[in-house]
Parts: C-alpha cells; sequence; structure tokens
C-alpha cells in the first residue's frame, strides 16, 4: 500500500525511484540508494514492478519499515505493446498525483516509459541510469538497432544520464545516447566493512563435503544467459585434466538453474560441483574460494567483483564493459575473451599452479577496493547530482525579473 503523496507539505526534494529490473546488480543499486541517502533532504519513493525477481519482497519489506512509499507498476520485460502503453498511462497517472521533483529510472524497460512519462507528467528533473544498455548483448540485427534507437529517442526526455563505469559512457557516447554534458560517470562502490562471514569457512567446507586443502573455483552470479555460466562450465572438464582435486562453487538462482544443472551431469563432474542456490549473504562463501570467476557476456559494473576483490581473491573475468573497469589484467586478476572457455579454463589453471601470484593479485584486489570510493563518496555523487538537477530545473522554472514587470 502506498502512502498518499499529495500530501506531503515538507521542504525535502521529492524522489521517485523507477525500477522494473529487481534482479541482481540492479537491486543491490537501488537498495544502496533507498539506504544510504539522506532522508532529511530527500523524501523516497518507490515505483517497482515485482515479476522479476522471487526475493525482491524481502527488500519491499525493508523499505516499508524504513517509511518509503511503495506503489507497483507491473512492467514486462519484453516490449508489450498494449501492456506497455496501459503502464505507461499508469505512470503518468502515478508521477502527476506524486508531484515528484526528480525521477530516477534505471535500466532498460523502466528507463525509457519512465523518462517519457515523467515529462508527460511535468516532472522537472528526470535522471537515468541504463545498468549496461540492452543492445549491448546482442549482434548487428534490427533488434539491436530498434533498442539503439529507443535509447537515443528517450534521451531527449532525461536530464542526466548516468554510467556506472567509464566504459558504458563510452558506448553511450559511441552510439550518440544523450550529450557529453549531461553525461556522468558514478562507479558502483560497496560497503566494505559489511562484508563480514557469519559462518567459518572450514564449517561450509564441511557442510558442502569439500576437502579442505582441495582448491576451489567460485562464481556468484544470476543464472541468466548475460552471466555467461555455460562457458564456465564448459570450462570446468579441462581445468580437472590439469588439476583433478579441484572444486567448483555456483552461487545463485534463476532461469538456466535447471539447464546448468543438467550440462553438469551430462558432463559427468557433479561430484566436483557444488551448486547452492541464491544466497542472501553471499558473503560466507566467497571466503571458501581460491579464485572467483565472471564470465559475463556484458556488464555495467558488476558488484560481484567489488566483493570478490574486498575480500581478496583474484578474479578471472571475461573483458568485458564493467569487468575490464575494475579487473586489472596481471595485476588483480586475468581478463580473457568473452565466451572463451579453454581462455577461462588456462587463466585460472595458472593462478591455481602459481599461489604466490594468486594471493599477490588478490591483496592488490583488496587494496584498490578499500583504496577506492567508499560509500560514503558514492552516495554523496548521487546527493549532489540529485541537487545540481532539481536545483538548475527549479531555477529555469522562476519566472525572471523582467517576466513579473
Amino acid at each position: 500500500m502506498s502512502h498518499d503523496l499529495t500530501h506531503r507539505h515538507d521542504d525535502r526534494i521529492r524522489v521517485a525511484q523507477i525500477l522494473e529490473a529487481t534482479t541482481g546488480g540492479t537491486r543491490r543499486h537501488l537498495s544502496y540508494l533507498l539506504r544510504y541517502l539522506d532522508r532529511k533532504r530527500f523524501a523516497l519513493s518507490l515505483i517497482y514492478s515485482d515479476k522479476r525477481d522471487p526475493f525482491f519482497h524481502h527488500d519491499l519489506e525493508t523499505y516499508r519499515a524504513m517509511g518509503i512509499d511503495l506503489i507497483e507498476v507491473p512492467m514486462e520485460r519484453e516490449i508489450r505493446p498494449a501492456q506497455d502503453l496501459q503502464r505507461f498511462l499508469r505512470l503518468v497517472s502515478v508521477l502527476r498525483k506524486g508531484r515528484f521533483d526528480l525521477v530516477h529510472a534505471h535500466s532498460s524497460k523502466a528507463g525509457f516509459l519512465a523518462r517519457v512519462a515523467a515529462r508527460l507528467a511535468g516532472v522537472p528533473a528526470v535522471v537515468y541510469s541504463p545498468h549496461s544498455f540492452a543492445f549491448q548483448y546482442l549482434p548487428e540485427s534490427p533488434r539491436a538497432r530498434f533498442y539503439r534507437l529507443l535509447e537515443q529517442l528517450a534521451a531527449r526526455f532525461h536530464h542526466r544520464l548516468v554510467c556506472v563505469s567509464a566504459g558504458e559512457k563510452e558506448v553511450a557516447e559511441r552510439y550518440r545516447i544523450g550529450t557529453p554534458d549531461r553525461t556522468v560517470v558514478i562507479e558502483n562502490a560497496i560497503p566494505v566493512d559489511e562484508m563480514k562471514p557469519s559462518r567459518s569457512a572450514e564449517e561450509i567446507r564441511r557442510s558442502l563435503e569439500i576437502p579442505e586443502a582441495a582448491p576451489l573455483v567460485g562464481m556468484v552470479a544470476q543464472f541468466r544467459r548475460q552471466k555467461g555460466i555455460r562457458h564456465f562450465v564448459d570450462a570446468m572438464p579441462l581445468i580437472l585434466k590439469a588439476r583433478p582435486d579441484a572444486f567448483f562453487l555456483l552461487v545463485g538462482s534463476g532461469p538456466l538453474f535447471s539447464a546448468v544443472q543438467d550440462e553438469i551431469r551430462r558432463k559427468g563432474i557433479e561430484d566436483r560441483v557444488r551448486l547452492v542456490g541464491h544466497q542472501e549473504r553471499p558473503v560466507d562463501f566467497y571466503q571458501l574460494m581460491d579464485v572467483f570467476v565472471l564470465s559475463s557476456l556484458w556488464e555495467g559494473m558488476p558488484y560481484v567483483i567489488f566483493e570478490a576483490m574486498a575480500l581478496g581473491l583474484p578474479v578471472v573475468a571475461s573483458d568485458t564493459v564493467g569487468n575490464r573497469d575494475l579487473v586489472r589484467s596481471g595485476e588483480t586478476g586475468l581478463l580473457v575473451p568473452p565466451a572463451d572457455s579453454p581462455a577461462i579454463a588456462g587463466a585460472i589453471v595458472d593462478l591455481l599452479e602459481h599461489p604466490e601470484r594468486r594471493n599477490a593479485m588478490g591483496q592488490a584486489g583488496r587494496e584498490q577496493i578499500v583504496r577506492g570510493t567508499s560509500m560514503e563518496d558514492w552516495v554523496r555523487k548521487y546527493e549532489d547530482l540529485y541537487l545540481e538537477v532539481a536545483g538548475q530545473e527549479a531555477a529555469s522554472r522562476k519566472p525572471s525579473k523582467a517576466a513579473l514587470l
């Protein structure tokens, strides 16, 4: 149940966060904004679709307890013209009623609908975070060109495009999505001080029946095509040829979970792979690993690499936007071509065979994260952005002295 937004009488900036992609890193990004933004300066509302992640309802309970206005507007990931028009009109109505000062739209679907709806509803300031563009993972095709066209058209309706990495900004500039003067980079960050396991590594290893001395290679990811888990699974037999003592750990859930499970059985390596499903506290499982893997086909700027590096793990990652913004190949991990299972296997074996190099990379990665942007600095950048955009728009709406004469 949402609050009646029409009866606010405080002077805070009224901000609506709008999200359809309530999964993975976008879900995490939203949670940090809602948790850390200064509630004395910003009145926060969340307009969401609860169709993607079955675990998102836990977040909603937290937000409700925080006093955040919750408004459900069901949105589908795929383009469905009739439904999308209904959702669009619903957004226009909600935004008009809410009398928001600023809308922050996230990801492609909500990003398109919300930007246009916000301007039609008269919202004076609009911010958009793509969290990777939908066309990035598509081969050049009419569909990819159509998605790029949608982004180019919708760019007319935002005041700031916020990229989570320099690589994402390069994509925006390459395809002329928005203009450089309205595009900013605010790299993701994590609360490093919260990365504390609640269980011992030895206890978890025993529960998973993994020998204490066995090398363990792991991934934390949604089981979706984006994460390229199939390519990691294809690399596993190659790794076992060189290191028959190795074990593998997959943390996460998603639509491809059963398919991945079947492929592991088909390869006859189920005795070496542990699938532990979705974990609200994946930090407990990072600490078991010797090497962290992320075989994504595309990314924005993945939180899981932040977490792995913060815990001192060397990272083997595909050389994509986002991953390469974090992993310094040869220093904090190794970058490999996307969808290249032999390259993934080779990099992992190299690190398993050279523990001193592996440990040095892990330590360098931890230092990079600890020295990097803190959560305090991260949220301050968003607060400054909101104040700047809302303030500029407020100034532009004030009638000039000459107009009053």
